[in-house]
């Protein structure tokens, strides 16, 4: 019998990063097929005969003749670790610690990170329009950032740098790393690039755990990441 085959399908500059982390350090064998972005960003169509919604990441897992499909990071992340993971990057479902491992895994992509790809879009939006409507543009967005979406983050940055400094600042749940840190990193990253982590020391300490992990430096060279320049705009 042998064992599973995962392809993760990766879009270029996107979060889907993570997820060669998560396979990286489970040391779980993967084949990474990339895509590149249309002209206007967005993902290309070949995306959508992989998966219905046509985004990334997706990962297909070939086991025992048997093909299955898995979408959304969050999701992508507790399956894998839950099925293929052999006890890593999670406590058990009995440890005290997993009802916080479980919030820090879905809070990610169900809270904060809707706000941060605001900020993103807001940031890129006025580069994107005719040349004479950019300086109108300019203003609508910078007004957003100010009034709406920075006191939100701003929000949500305290929060995580006051749960950080009750673990110590390298891991959010526990002494160990997690898949609920592999998911958050990208929130991580966001806060560096827009210039704002200086503000926060355990969130500070917490990004250089982080990218001290071998597998996180692997999954930065074999992927695309997002660029996040365009959040100091």
């Amino acid at each position: 019998m042998s064992g599973p085959k995962f392809t993760l399908h990766h879009l270029e500059k996107s979060r889907s990063t993570r997820i060669i982390w998560l396979l990286e350090e489970l040391g779980l064998d993967y084949e990474l097929t990339k895509y590149k972005r249309t002209s206007d960003m967005l993902a290309p169509p070949e995306l959508a005969k992989i998966h219905p919604l046509g985004k990334a990441p997706v990962v297909t897992v070939t086991e025992n003749g048997k093909t299955e499909t898995l979408a959304e990071s969050g999701a992508i992340i507790e399956y894998i670790i839950a099925r293929y993971g052999k006890g890593k990057l999670a406590p058990k479902v009995e440890d005290s610690l997993y009802k916080d491992y479980l919030f820090w895994l879905h809070y990610t992509e169900g809270s904060v990170m809707s706000l941060i790809m605001m900020n993103l879009v807001f940031g890129q939006l006025p580069y994107q329009g005719p040349f004479l409507a950019r300086p109108i543009l300019h203003v609508v967005t910078a007004g957003a950032r100010q009034q709406f979406l920075n006191p939100g983050l701003k929000n949500h940055f305290k929060f995580i740098d006051a749960e950080l400094e009750k673990t110590g600042g390298k891991f959010l749940v526990g002494n160990s790393l997690t898949g609920a840190d592999i998911n958050f990193s990208f929130v991580v990253e966001s806060v560096a690039a827009m210039g704002w982590i200086n503000n926060y020391p355990n969130i500070k300490t917490y990004y250089a755990s982080i990218k001290a992990h071998p597998a996180y430096k692997i999954a930065e060279e074999k992927g695309d990441p997002v660029d996040l320049s365009m959040f100091a705009k």
